[in-house]
């Protein structure tokens, strides 16, 4: 910079290209904080179909008593 605060050629061709890149990270950041706020809320979406853990213990709990059920049924098939 010279004395007068008039900026030379280098001078600003760094202002420029300073602000170049300045616009150009405030714009990608942008965008990233746009995709994360969306992929957290599909994220959540997603979270909330899933069944709750009492859901997935009962259904565990029927399938494992229909399949004592089978095996009995099948001891029962052998026996006679």
């Amino acid at each position: 910079m010279t004395n007068y605060g008039i900026l030379d050629k280098k001078s600003l061709t760094k202002f420029i290209v300073h602000n170049l890149i300045k616009e150009e990270y405030i714009s990608l950041k942008t965008e990233l904080e746009k995709k994360v706020k969306e992929s957290y809320v599909r994220l959540n979406d997603t979270l909330d179909e899933l069944p709750s853990y009492s859901e997935t213990k009962t259904e565990l709990n029927e399938l494992k008593q229909n399949n004592s059920n089978i095996n009995n049924y099948e001891l029962e098939l052998k026996t006679l």
